[in-house]
Parts: structure tokens; C-alpha cells; sequence
């Protein structure tokens, strides 16, 4: 399966030639496989970087926006400890490694196709 996004930056899933809209569920779905697959998980909080540039992060290597509630679910799902950033905020820190090479990617990335 491809994942095309169209113009608007809505996600779609690409199938035997049929587009499908892509669920908030495979969404969160994908999130986790980066998750799984790209970052580390560390004995203490990270306190470099929180859930709203860690989503911005992933937002340019999966090629599609996400939401800050979506990247901490999908976080709190793959058993990382979430700490809140600060009192009121809804932005959260996490015991998360994120290799360097993660902070250099291009605008869209290999498996992101843009349709118009």
C-alpha cells in the first residue's frame, strides 16, 4: 500500500489503483511504526525536545500533518513515560532518544507523493 496526499494535505491510502481517505486509526497506526522504527527509548525524560517539535519531526519524514494529541497517544501507546511540559500546557516530554540523523530530511520525503 502507497500513501499519496493530496494538495489540501489530506492523506490517502493508494490500493490496487482505488484512493481511499486514510482513517485518524491508520494514522495513528503509522505514527507508532515511526515511532517503533525511528526513535529510542531512554531510562530518563528527554528534555530537549517535546511532543510539539517531535511531531513537527515526524510530520516531514511521514510527508502528512499530524496532531499533538495524536503524537502523544501514539507515544503513551508504544509504552513511552509522558511527563507534562509544563503546568496548563498541552504539550508533553517523553523518555525518547532521536537520533540526529532524524533532524535532516528534506521538505517531502521518498514515499510521499504529491497529487494536484
Amino acid at each position: 500500500m502507497t500513501y499519496a496526499i493530496d494538495h489540501t494535505g489530506l492523506v490517502f491510502a493508494v490500493c490496487n489503483r482505488a484512493i481511499y481517505p486514510i482513517t485518524k486509526k491508520d494514522k495513528i497506526k503509522l505514527i507508532r511504526l515511526f515511532i517503533r522504527t525511528k526513535l529510542t527509548k531512554r531510562t530518563q525524560i528527554n528534555y530537549s525536545i517535546g511532543s510539539y517539535g517531535l511531531k513537527h519531526l515526524i510530520e516531514r519524514h511521514l510527508g502528512f500533518s499530524i496532531s499533538n494529541g495524536e503524537l502523544i497517544i501514539s507515544m503513551i501507546q508504544e509504552s513511552y513515560t509522558a511527563q507534562p511540559f509544563e503546568y496548563g500546557s498541552p504539550n508533553a516530554r517523553f523518555n525518547v532518544g532521536v537520533p540526529k540523523s532524524l533532524y535532516y530530511v528534506n521538505e517531502y520525503p521518498y514515499n510521499a507523493l504529491k497529487i494536484k
